[in-house]
């Protein structure tokens, strides 16, 4: 797998959903341009997983552009 180690997958799921959610409250009070929405979901969704990634999928989650 692309995870390095045991993870707590009930964790990690709570973790994705909550910084997802987190940006749809954000979005719907106007703290957060619709345009925004893309990119800020990625890079929410990189500093959740890339600490638990292998190196070389690590490498490949940082090269993706918003």
């Amino acid at each position: 797998g692309a995870l390095a180690g045991p993870v707590d997958v009930d964790a990690l799921a709570a973790a994705l959903a909550a910084g997802q959610w987190g940006l749809v409250l954000l979005w719907s009070k106007g703290l957060v341009a619709l345009d925004e929405i893309r990119e800020r979901a990625l890079d929410s969704l990189r500093m959740t997983l890339l600490p638990l990634c292998k190196p070389a999928r690590r490498r490949e989650l940082g090269a993706i552009k918003p």
